[in-house]
């Protein structure tokens, strides 16, 4: 876990608020959009800190709906680790959902080794070394994208977690990622590298990207 103890309790303190939440409140009539459980978790899903966090955030729209065997099972992994963590709100249970994220899931996430992967294997970094987060915290139904009222709602949360790790850089994981950052927070004090994530890119023009987002954010971060 992180050397400083701080951040990691504020984000774990702010990950058991989000589990907590009342969504069908939250959200109102885009409540509807939230996928059920199974497949999806029955929990939201408030994001990742490393160990050695280094002032990197990535950040995507919201968790996808496994659309594989694989993926439709994991909500029997995940559920009670969610739960934990809202219940008991500790370091400990939060650094149980994290090491079953870091040994059993991310080796088949695509979001990771196609999109975050490339980036931060050319600066020497891996998951230990940021935050990875969502704009919206909950699975939507069909993988249909998320609300802009829910884009909204959840801006509370994202914030708050962004002024907890108080980042230096920001890989927006898809325009509509950038658009949100930027419609919320205009004048952010960090830098905003935004990645196209279109599923039409060569993959010539994926390790272009990845090249050149690499190069950026190490330059924010100093190394």
């Amino acid at each position: 876990m992180p050397t400083n103890k701080r951040p990691l309790a504020d984000f774990v303190s702010l990950g058991q608020e989000i589990l907590r939440c009342d969504w069908t409140a939250h959200y109102g009539k885009d409540a509807s959009r939230v996928a059920p459980s199974p497949p999806a978790l029955a929990y939201a899903q408030p994001g990742f800190l490393g160990g050695d966090y280094t002032g990197l955030v990535v950040v995507g729209q919201n968790p996808g709906v496994g659309a594989d065997a694989f993926w439709e099972k994991r909500h029997r992994v995940w559920d009670p680790l969610l739960r934990a963590w809202r219940d008991e709100g500790t370091v400990s249970a939060y650094a149980d959902f994290h090491r079953t994220w870091q040994t059993g899931d991310l080796p088949y996430w695509t979001v990771w080794w196609k999109w975050v992967e490339p980036v931060l294997s050319r600066i020497s970094l891996n998951e230990n070394h940021v935050a990875y987060l969502n704009l919206v915290k909950n699975q939507t139904s069909e993988n249909r994208p998320p609300t802009v009222g829910m884009y909204d709602a959840d801006w509370m949360f994202t914030r708050r977690q962004l002024d907890v790790l108080n980042p230096k850089v920001v890989i927006a994981g898809g325009l509509a990622v950038e658009r949100q950052i930027r419609k919320h927070w205009p004048d952010a004090p960090f830098r905003l590298v935004s990645q196209n994530r279109i599923r039409s890119q060569s993959e010539g023009d994926a390790q272009r990207q990845a090249a050149g987002i690499a190069a950026e954010v190490a330059a924010a971060l100093g190394l």
